[in-house]
């Protein structure tokens, strides 16, 4: 889309939604939405605690306004206002509204009201609802963020049809799909090349998943991937989550590096009293079967509770071969190219074209296999299909438990704790290897059409050595102690300890040994410390067409391996309080103060046998800073209840600071300011702006180099590269300005009603990368890219030879011995640097309507996100590109519209998922994408026995199996895995028992 019609386009959303939100009421007789309570009595803190969870209001006090008064039981459905009133009602405690969904206890009067004794209860028809209290984006207590916030409860979960939340979180339009996935892993979307391990984050804005901050019940997360520098959401069990609350905003003034895009910090079942079991099967066409079986056990008291939450989930391998967009580089049939390569089994004889620039096929071996220089096909060109026994999605099994526990040791002080593991093994097949070697009159099976002494062979391993697979284990250990104390007045402190620990291993095996196989084709001596000999097992025959070698001659050349495993640790200290620091005419000032310590650890280290005797080592040393950092936050409600006035309800003002000191890499302040402002009682409008940072990663100051080749396109054919990689010791901190401002309305008019819209803006600079490589296969083709490539002749030039020479000697990688010195065409520097500008500017909308009409419940809401512009400068001197609505990228509009329906204990949740159409090429489009999701579930009315508390749910996702829209990528993939994905139609079948 062009720009201007971008803005045309997202004004018109915005006056859509505000015309829906108008229009609805006229619909039907809209009901206020009811909400099912069961709030057991006792004292009226712990019960105005769970009447939150289970309402959509915040309720802000002071300890000092309920202490020692007691709630009756409220049981039944109420809508959230009325249930409040009743759970007050024979006190002398009365509730205000201060901005839509947030209310303020006050007393009536000085007089002291005798406590309640615990009452009848009150009783209607039961049923279960969650939703959040405590919100992610402030210090201070009860204090509502001006920053916007996507609140995922627990029944959003359910009703998604989703296994988990790291499945729900992908389906979300903030969120997009290029990095930290395994869709994009796999379907090469993701081209850092560091998640190996198949591990989930969450890549908000489009800005990096290292950009996003996540939490788990306030901690941080160990780093995932190779890197270390993302936090792996499937670590977290599903059972044990109650809500996950997702902060689009910059928030490193509150939490520090990496929280540039925002937060996610997923929030713990604490109140969940009973048990709980789940079973669920579900499947696609061709694989990826599913089994999920979980337990949750919780009981809560009057002074603590416990929750103990275990989690199995087992998901088969999808194979590329069943989707027709995947199983071949081949992919004209779909109306695209035939990007299959000169490395073939059967081979091909190449030599290099000075014209073309690059090694071009002579002659072909036949489909047949040849035995004598006159069976090869002069002119002939073989073409291979590499994504042969590709997965398209790989096989994981998770087994997870979380224990969470919390007591009163005395009235003033609580002793808090989380026990956290996951187990993750994974697996998956890529690419088999392709390669060009020398083969020589010394080899009896020599064949030379030309009468050379000697010919070069481009070669697929893939088809004898079979495809590389990888598999491993993942191991994920979170936990924390803390204790909660009541200060002095309305004065609250907090200090805990954390500590979080990831731990990767993975292998493959079967790789080729270029020694071995430079020994098997006879052009070294037979090592006699191997068990191979040529006089007794043959020579390698690269004529053949399939069936020319010997399981022992395969066994050696494929006797290579490679291991990689990664461990990162995160130690956290924190002390934190919070409280009134006096009277303003419109409430109370606040202050949060605190201070951390973290200490961050990071080690990785491979094992790989290629070449030589002893597999090379690279890395193993564990690098390790410590960081230090003071915090505050204030807010000041400069209007308020007590000199509010027609148009200015409500006006507070917030602002936050945060210096952190990292170890020999300085220090970094990072500032923030909000405002919230409520003209009317339904009406909040509010914004943002802030400072931000992201602190180079250890392994990005400290990865070892590494040298490896690459064949890649330029504008006269492929051409073979050496490409370097490896740390940067003088990389300084990635820095982002971010503003937002929008508005909630919750319409008095038009009760169930809520409509939310924000636009944004952030500018990310200093962003620390290989911008070589997150654009790999444009290395060659793209100006940008100038600066990191240098174009070498070694068979013309002695100084590029010795140049070429001297990089391959360094290497110690698998493959790149393998190639004669003068069939290198460039010299590629893909290491770490700070050059990259990215600005990201749109519109996020949602809007929901919750409505009774007879016995039935409805529900109908939207989210989407709009981009304006997605635009990245890759180095100070480039031109800006604008990126949104490209292929591999953002695209422009990306929303999800939900529907439900309730009626006694049927149900039924419809979504529909919507991509944009967006540009392939300069003449291609990638069509749009809409899938639809539908849930039917099934309640048991029953009371008492066996069904008491059971439930069943049909779901259906991508129910009309909508394949991706095609991409004819230059990887051979026919979709983009960045906005899409080849799961296709998935059903499943989840029982429920709650007790």
């Amino acid at each position: 889309m062009s720009h201007s019609f971008r803005r045309r386009l997202s004004s018109s959303l915005t006056h859509a939604a505000l015309l829906a939100a108008l229009a609805a009421p006229t619909l039907v007789v809209a009901q206020p939405q009811q909400f099912a309570f069961d709030v057991p009595a006792g004292p009226l803190d712990k019960a105005l605690l769970a009447f939150a969870d289970q309402s959509k209001l915040q309720v802000l006090y002071d300890d000092a306004t309920v202490q020692g008064r007691l709630a009756a039981r409220l049981q039944g459905r109420f809508t959230a206002e009325d249930g409040l009133k009743r759970l007050l009602a024979k006190s002398d405690i009365t509730a205000q509204q201060i901005r839509p969904g947030v209310y303020v206890l006050k007393r009536l009067s000085v007089a002291t009201t005798p406590p309640l004794s615990a009452a009848e209860p009150l009783i209607a028809e039961p049923a279960t609802e969650l939703a959040e209290l405590i919100v992610t984006g402030s210090f201070i207590r009860g204090a509502p963020p001006s920053s916007p916030i996507v609140t995922v409860s627990r029944d959003d979960i359910d009703r998604s049809g989703r296994a988990s939340v790291a499945d729900l979180l992908a389906a979300l339009p903030q969120n997009y799909g290029n990095a930290a996935s395994p869709t994009a892993a796999i379907g090469l979307a993701d081209t850092s090349g560091v998640n190996g391990s198949m591990a989930q984050g969450v890549n908000l804005r489009g800005l990096g998943a290292n950009a996003t901050l996540v939490l788990v019940n306030g901690r941080r997360m160990a780093g995932s991937g190779l890197k270390g520098d993302f936090g792996d959401i499937s670590a977290v069990p599903t059972a044990a989550v109650q809500r996950v609350e997702v902060l689009l905003d910059g928030a490193s003034a509150l939490y520090g590096s990496d929280a540039v895009a925002g937060v996610v910090n997923v929030i713990p079942r604490r109140d969940f009293d009973g048990g709980e079991t789940r079973i669920r099967i579900g499947g696609a066409r061709g694989g990826a079967e599913q089994v999920q079986v979980s337990q949750a056990l919780g009981r809560a008291w009057r002074s603590g509770h416990v929750l103990l939450a275990l989690e199995y989930q087992a998901d088969a391998e999808l194979k590329a071969s069943e989707r027709a967009y995947t199983a071949t580089t081949d992919l004209r049939a779909l109306g695209g190219t035939d990007h299959r390569t000169i490395y073939s089994m059967p081979a091909n004889i190449i030599a290099y074209s000075a014209s073309a620039g690059a090694y071009v096929p002579t002659y072909a071996v036949p489909a047949t296999g040849a035995k004598a220089a006159s069976d090869l096909i002069a002119g002939g060109r073989n073409l291979q299909n590499n994504r042969e026994a590709f997965s398209a999605l790989p096989r994981q099994t998770r087994y997870s438990a979380y224990l969470d526990a919390r007591q009163e040791l005395t009235d003033r002080l609580t002793l808090s704790g989380d026990l956290r593991f996951t187990r993750r093994d994974f697996a998956y097949s890529g690419q088999g290897t392709p390669s060009i070697f020398q083969i020589t009159s010394a080899n009896p099976n020599f064949l030379s059409p030309d009468g050379a002494s000697s010919q070069l062979i481009a070669y697929y391993f893939g088809k004898e050595l079979g495809a590389a697979r990888t598999s491993g284990r993942s191991k994920s250990l979170g936990a924390s102690s803390g204790l909660d104390a009541k200060l002095w007045g309305d004065w609250r402190g907090e200090a805990y300890l954390a500590y979080a620990e990831q731990q990767t291993f993975s292998a493959i095996p079967r790789q080729l040994s270029s020694s071995a196989l430079n020994e098997a084709l006879g052009n070294t001596p037979d090592n006699p410390a191997t068990s191979f000999s040529t006089a007794r097992d043959g020579y390698f025959n690269p004529f053949g067409a399939g069936a020319a070698n010997s399981a022992a001659m395969l066994n050696f050349i494929g006797s290579g391996w490679q291991t990689t495993d990664t461990v990162a640790r995160v130690g956290t200290a924190n002390l934190k309080a919070d409280g009134s620091l006096l009277q303003l005419p419109g409430g109370a000032l606040k202050l949060a103060v605190g201070a951390q310590f973290r200490q961050e650890q990071f080690r990785t280290r491979s094992l790989v046998s290629s070449s030589a005797a002893a597999p090379a080592v690279y890395g193993g040393r564990t690098f390790m800073r410590n960081i230090s950092a003071a915090f505050a936050e204030i807010r000041a409600p400069l209007v308020g209840e007590a000199n509010a006035r027609p148009g200015l309800q409500r006006l507070e003002l917030s602002l936050a600071g945060r210096v952190e000191r990292y170890e020999a890499q300085g220090s970094s302040a990072t500032p923030k300011a909000g405002l919230l402002w409520a003209p009317t009682s339904d009406l909040a409008i509010r914004g943002t702006y802030g400072q931000s940072y992201r602190a180079p990663g250890l392994t990005e100051l400290h990865e070892v180099r590494v040298i490896s080749p690459s064949t890649l396109t330029a504008s006269n054919g492929q051409i073979l590269s050496i490409v370097q990689y490896g740390g940067n010791l003088d990389l300084k901190p990635e820095t982002a300005t971010s503003w937002t401002l929008g508005f909630d309305w919750t319409p008095t008019f038009a009760p169930g009603l809520s409509v939310s819209a924000t636009t944004f803006d952030t500018n990310f600079k200093d962003r620390i990368g290989r911008p070589v490589l997150e654009n790999f296969q444009q290395a060659l083709t793209d100006p940008a890219f100038a600066p990191f490539v240098s174009r070498v002749s070694p068979a013309t030039s002695p100084a590029d030879l010795a140049r070429v020479q001297a990089l391959v000697a360094e290497s110690t990688g698998t493959s790149i011995k393998l190639y004669p010195l003068n069939s290198f065409g460039a010299i590629i520097d893909a290491r770490v640097v700070n050059a990259a500008e990215l600005r990201v500017r749109g519109l996020d909308l949602s809007a929901t309507y919750t409505f009774n009409l007879g016995a039935d419940r409805l529900s109908v809401g939207g989210n989407a996100t709009y981009l304006f512009d997605f635009k990245r400068r890759l180095t100070p001197t480039a031109a800006i590109s604008e990126l949104v609505d490209t292929a591999g990228n953002p695209v422009d509009l990306r929303l999800r519209g939900l529907a439900s329906w309730a009626r006694g204990p049927f149900g039924a949740n419809l979504t529909i998922n919507y991509v944009d159409d967006y540009a392939a090429a300069a003449s291609q489009r990638v069509d749009s994408w809409t899938t639809v999701d539908l849930q039917l579930t099934w309640t048991a009315p029953a009371k008492t026995g066996a069904l008491k508390g059971v439930g069943l749910a049909l779901s259906a996702q991508n129910l009309f199996d909508q394949d991706p829209p095609f991409y004819d990528s230059a990887l051979g993939i026919g979709y983009d895995a960045a906005n899409a994905d080849p799961l296709g139609r998935f059903v499943s079948v989840q029982l429920t028992k709650r007790w």
